[in-house]
């Protein structure tokens, strides 16, 4: 699926949710910087059984910041779906922005 997300990344077959796009702007974030991050991406969490397409929490980084990003794969259509956005926070993710706080 990681080589999904870098082909569909570097071909530009990228789709975006309304949710992300308002994300974007509301958290003063660029396409560029989105690119740059999915390009430098992981795959840190699986949700598979997410409808319609099953979908995957990624780690990226554009320079030196972190960034989450929820996508989703369409490989009928050959689509990089991004759902959406944001930064990790410290008070949900340990300083490695993998893993989750325990409650």
């Amino acid at each position: 699926m990681l080589d999904k997300i870098k082909e569909f990344t570097s071909s530009r077959k990228i789709k975006w949710k309304k949710h992300a796009l308002k994300r974007l702007f509301e958290r003063n974030l660029k396409r560029g910087q989105i690119f740059e991050a999915l390009l430098r991406c992981e795959i840190i969490e699986h949700h598979k059984l997410q409808r319609p397409l099953p979908s995957v929490l990624v780690l990226g980084y554009y320079g030196q910041k972190p960034l989450h990003m929820v996508l989703a794969i369409d490989e009928v259509d050959e689509i990089l779906w991004i759902i959406t956005v944001y930064k990790p926070s410290l008070e949900e993710w340990l300083d490695d922005y993998k893993t989750r706080r325990q409650k």
